[in-house]
């Protein structure tokens, strides 16, 4: 695995301190959140459907800012591209993406 490769799976990890007796989670990261729509959804999904999904659930954020999620998840072979494709919001046909079966 590269290095780059290894950071990102790195950064999608959620970090455990221990202090004391408690046990702190750092919050999750963008690419955390959307993986978690994947997965809560169960079903494959265009950039545009989780971007829409995302909004609901936490803060507003730019649609190019969940497609190099969806990016970097497929890079680290946690999403795959299907051939399917939908309508998006812009009138504009978008491939989906499901989660990768081992």
């Amino acid at each position: 695995m590269s290095w780059f490769k290894r950071k990102i799976a790195v950064d999608l990890t959620v970090n455990n301190a221990v202090v004391g007796e408690r046990i702190i989670i750092n919050n999750k990261n963008q690419n955390d959140k959307v993986l978690g729509i994947f997965m809560s959804e169960g079903k494959s999904l265009t950039p545009y459907e989780v971007h829409v999904i995302y909004e609901k659930n936490h803060v507003k954020t730019p649609i190019t800012s969940i497609r190099r999620s969806i990016s970097n998840l497929t890079f680290i072979d946690k999403l795959t591209m299907t051939s399917d494709s939908r309508m998006g919001g812009f009138g504009k046909p978008n491939y989906t993406w499901k989660l990768k079966t081992n």
